[in-house]
């Protein structure tokens, strides 16, 4: 993915969805779901999305790859997956690619 890309994913993901998936009572911070203490693997927006004419529960997994050395470990690779689902099936997926 082109950096020019993958910023305007992440600015995306960054103003639209995690604000509407951290709306619930629980809040994260942007370094905490990026830190290397235990955070959580998903998030789900706290309202629901029309989807191809369908409210759907929106669902985001962060896929990471971590490197340790030493004493600290860095991100080393990451994707995103974006599920939409109405009462447990699945209406629409997709991932971007790992960066870098």
């Amino acid at each position: 993915m082109r950096p020019a890309k993958l910023f305007l994913a992440v600015f995306l993901l960054i103003n639209l969805a995690l604000p509407a998936a951290f709306a619930q009572p629980v809040e994260q911070t942007l370094a905490r779901l990026f830190s290397y203490d235990p955070h959580p693997a998903t998030a789900m927006f706290a309202d629901k999305v029309p989807v191809n004419g369908t409210l759907a529960d929106i669902e985001i997994r962060f896929i990471e790859s971590w490197v340790e050395k030493k004493d600290s470990a860095n991100i080393n690779r990451i994707s995103f997956e974006i599920t939409a689902r109405d009462k447990g099936q699945t209406l629409a997926s997709a991932r971007t690619e790992s960066y870098p």
